[in-house]
């Protein structure tokens, strides 16, 4: 041990100039040289010269003249290295056992409106199984949950349950039906409409795959091209993401009610014009379909006088296939 070793080395380290950092390597080479070969030999290890200096030329002479004994030398060294610590080994769990530790989940991928949920725990009770989810969730499923659910878990008899209440529910509709007096879907009607006449929150429901946004005649005649898109957006926080398809209901105020994806159809539904071609444009399209009709006639009547001019059959129109081919001949 060297009592002022780390002064040695902060002065080489520290030096500002040439001389003094030579003078530094210098003092630092004789500490080490009359020191203990396992001090001196540790001392001079360490100790970092600046390269191309005359302070590292005097430490590379007294590391090559520590000792004329190479075994010597590496033992000295070597006394200095402490031993490497012993490592407990911790056995690894398996992943298999892992996930039996953290019990069976079911994942709600294909059952919900939107995007995908992450999985809940399942339990399982003599041949039956019992889920539990919460109003966010349950309020998205889809129609054809239980059998998708069923069919995933090999079970036959599956029930449903809402975080936070104690009621069993034996279909995904049932559920979904509960969830939505505490987590309705609900988006502001102005955001849909062209035109703000209604400050109404519609709650949102979800019929097979999709979703179904009920609407006054009144709001339904000024609705926006774009008006599934803006639901989209209200319900981004609610999970509802991705491609998922809208569709617009519209009441007759006696009871029934229309439903169209197709916010122009809305329009005219509320309006109480007809779907569809209006009788100018089914007009326009006759008159087209009869133009074709007779200039494709005139074309085969050209080719049949040109045929008898020739006194041969009439030649196979272009592009027609094999049998009117056989045919003409």
């Amino acid at each position: 041990h060297i009592d002022d070793g780390r002064g040695l080395l902060g002065a080489v380290a520290n030096a500002k100039t040439d001389t003094e950092h030579s003078q530094a390597c210098l003092r630092l080479a004789q500490v080490a040289k009359a020191a203990p070969l396992e001090a001196g030999a540790a001392l001079l290890a360490v100790a970092s010269p600046r390269r191309g200096t005359a302070g590292e030329r005097i430490i590379e002479l007294a590391r090559t003249g520590l000792s004329a004994d190479p075994l010597r030398l590496a033992a000295a060294l070597g006394s200095n290295i402490p031993a490497p610590m012993q490592r407990a080994k911790t056995a690894k769990k398996t992943k298999r056992k892992a996930a039996t530790e953290r019990g069976e989940t079911v994942s709600f991928n294909g059952v919900v409106v939107g995007s995908t949920p992450p999985a809940v725990p399942l339990r399982r009770v003599e041949g039956s199984a019992e889920v539990e989810v919460s109003p966010q969730v349950a309020v998205r499923l889809r129609d054809d949950a239980d059998p998708v659910i069923r069919e995933r878990l090999g079970v036959g008899t599956l029930h449903w349950k809402l975080a936070g209440d104690e009621r069993v529910f034996e279909t995904a509709v049932g559920l979904r039906s509960a969830a939505v007096e505490v987590a309705p879907l609900q988006v502001i009607v102005s955001k849909l409409l062209n035109e703000p006449i209604s400050e109404r929150v519609a709650a949102i429901a979800v019929d097979g795959a999709g979703l179904v946004v009920p609407l006054e005649p009144a709001e339904a005649q000024v609705l926006a091209d774009d008006a599934a898109r803006r639901v989209l957006a209200q319900l981004k926080a609610a999970g509802v993401r991705g491609r998922v398809r809208v569709e617009f209901e519209v009441s007759d105020g006696e009871g029934g009610a229309t439903r169209d994806s197709r916010p122009g159809a809305v329009r005219k539904i509320a309006r109480g014009e007809p779907v569809g071609a209006s009788p100018e444009r089914r007009d326009r399209r006759r008159r087209a379909r009869g133009r074709r009709g007779r200039r494709a006639g005139a074309e085969e009547q050209a080719r049949r006088a040109a045929a008898d001019s020739n006194g041969g059959p009439p030649a196979a129109p272009e592009g027609g296939d094999v049998v009117d081919r056989v045919s003409a001949l």
